[in-house]
Order: structure tokens, then C-alpha cells, then sequence
């Protein structure tokens, strides 16, 4: 059997979950355990799932005692767009899916229940952690409670470098992408971005982008203590739904080059190299066990970084 080597990355996050019909109530640790459950109860283990606009298949899920955590491998499923397979000196033909048949593009994600640590695959083709967010609020709403809605939110665990480049540098330009504009309201916990939004808003925006630079004006820096504001509120759970991308550009120091840190995308991460073999690709407990390696090497780590103490 033929095998080919392919490195995949992995990034690191924190599930959480809040109830909203409580205003005080607080971000707790997302409960894996009973929505896993709730699945399972409803038999919608390997079965298209429908969320929103899209289609997912909770293939495998199990529980690893020795590790204490979950893995899981969701398929992203689709019939149309449908590519098509080719032969040497032979027509091309697309590839034709029966009544009930999907394309499906998988995931894999190690989740920790104690810390709310997750390790997800980064896959351009599959779920993205958007989807993965919305795929897991519509889930638990449906089948696990009543009354108590929650919003899930999956917020990434940033390198502590990258925080602390942010903290003690100049600011010398600022990108953001908006959107669900529309849906925005500003408030208290939002006051830094309903000023650049709202403006948007008024103008029935859905989607936006806007660049804020010194250009050439002398300043050292934008203003830093509203900078600092806005990245404190670009990084909440309750507002990743209306900002896509944010990039701040950076200085540390007059004798250095300017940076670019990625609000979103310099999160801590992690590459793993698979031998796969080409007619049955990842393996469920290679890939999970592998991650898990990975994760237990980093736990300590990772749990400084999002001021979570293991309980003795």
C-alpha cells in the first residue's frame, strides 16, 4: 500500500460555554461530557447533522482515561460543488454521489473538560472554529437543555510572546475585518468598537474593513490606551462574531523592524507529522493519540497562559 508523510497543524483554544437568559451568569467551562452524551441518547452518532447553512457528522468520539480527555473527528459534509476524478487518456467524470451520500472533509480535536483546553486541527477545507463554535451552540441548544440557552464560545489561547509584544511596543497601524454588522450593538462591554461600527451600521454595512494608520503625520504611535481597549475587546467571546481579522502593527523598539501580530492567528500552536496510508488516511486513535502527546507536553503551559489552576 502506498503511504505518503503529511505534517498537519494544530492550534489551541478554550471552549466555554454561558447561559444567556441569566444576565449575571458567568463563562463556564464547555460540558462536553453532556452534549456528547445528548448525541449519543438522540443517535446522531455518524448521521448529517444539520446547523445553520452547512452539514456536519460527529464520526468518533471517545474518552481517554489515562489523558482524562476527549478526541473527537467531525466531518464537514457537502453534495454539490462535486469534484471530479481522472484517468490517464480517459474523460473525466464527476464523481456521482448517491440519495443519502456526501462529500465529507474531517477534523480532529482533543478537548480537555477540566481546563476547557482544545486542540483543533486547521484544516482550510473543513470546519473552520467559527463553524465549529456554531456546530456545538446549536447542538447542545437542541438536544441538551430546556430553558437555559448558552452561547458557546471558543476563544484562542494567544503566545504569551505575541501578549507581551503588544503590551510594551508602539502602535504604528491597525487592520480590522468586520462582520454580522447588522446584528451589532454597542454597549458597555463594546464602547472601542462601536465607535468604528456603528458608523458602519448606519450605512446598512453587513460586512466592512478599516485600516487606521499613522501615514505620515510623525507620531510615534496610535493612541495607545485605545488601542490596548480595542484588543481587549476584539478579544472577547461575546464579540468575535462581528470581528473576522484584526492585525496590529507593531514596534518594540527604535532599533528594530516593525512586525505584524495577527490577533487571530498568532495563537499557540502545534505540527505533527502522519505516515498515511493513501487508501484510508487518518486513523482515529494514531492521529488522537498523537495530539494527546502533544497536548500533555504543553498542559502546564497553556493552562499559565489562560490563569487556570489545576485543582489538588
Amino acid at each position: 500500500m502506498a503511504k505518503y508523510k503529511r505534517t498537519i497543524r494544530y492550534q489551541y483554544y478554550q471552549i466555554k460555554a454561558k447561559e444567556i437568559n441569566k444576565s449575571k451568569a458567568k463563562d463556564k467551562i464547555f460540558n462536553f461530557a453532556q452534549w456528547i452524551k445528548a448525541i449519543k441518547d438522540n443517535n446522531l452518532m455518524q448521521t448529517a447533522i444539520d446547523f445553520n447553512d452547512a452539514k456536519a457528522r460527529i464520526e468518533k468520539c471517545d474518552f481517554n482515561t489515562t489523558s482524562g480527555t476527549w478526541g473527537i473527528r467531525i466531518f464537514k459534509l457537502r453534495n454539490t460543488n462535486i469534484p471530479s476524478k481522472a484517468k490517464d487518456k480517459e474523460d473525466a467524470k464527476v464523481i456521482e454521489l448517491e440519495e443519502g451520500e456526501y462529500l465529507g472533509e474531517d477534523i480532529f480535536i482533543v478537548f480537555h473538560p477540566k481546563n476547557g483546553i482544545a486542540m483543533i486541527q486547521q484544516n482550510r477545507l473543513s470546519l473552520g472554529i467559527s463553524r465549529i463554535e456554531e456546530f456545538l451552540e446549536e447542538t447542545y441548544n437542541r438536544f441538551v437543555v430546556e430553558d437555559e440557552k448558552v452561547v458557546v464560545s471558543i476563544e484562542a489561547i494567544l503566545d504569551s510572546n505575541g501578549k507581551s509584544k503588544i503590551r510594551r511596543s508602539d502602535y504604528k497601524y491597525l487592520e480590522i475585518g468586520f462582520a454580522n454588522i447588522n446584528n451589532f450593538v454597542a454597549d458597555d462591554d463594546r464602547k472601542s468598537l462601536g465607535t468604528l461600527m456603528t458608523p458602519l451600521k448606519n450605512i446598512y454595512g453587513v460586512n466592512g474593513n478599516v485600516k487606521i494608520s499613522l501615514g505620515r503625520s510623525g507620531l510615534d504611535t496610535l493612541n495607545k490606551k485605545e488601542i490596548r481597549e480595542l484588543v481587549r475587546e476584539i478579544g472577547m467571546p461575546s464579540n468575535k462574531r462581528y470581528v473576522r481579522t484584526a492585525k496590529l502593527k507593531i514596534k518594540e523598539e527604535d532599533d528594530m523592524d516593525v512586525e505584524i501580530v495577527d490577533l487571530f492567528n498568532d495563537v499557540c500552536n502545534e505540527f505533527i507529522e502522519f505516515s498515511i496510508d493513501s487508501t484510508i488516511g487518518l486513523v482515529f486513535t494514531t492521529t488522537i493519540s498523537a495530539m494527546n502527546d502533544k497536548l500533555d507536553k504543553r498542559k502546564n503551559e497553556l493552562q499559565n497562559l489562560i490563569e487556570y489552576k489545576e485543582r489538588k
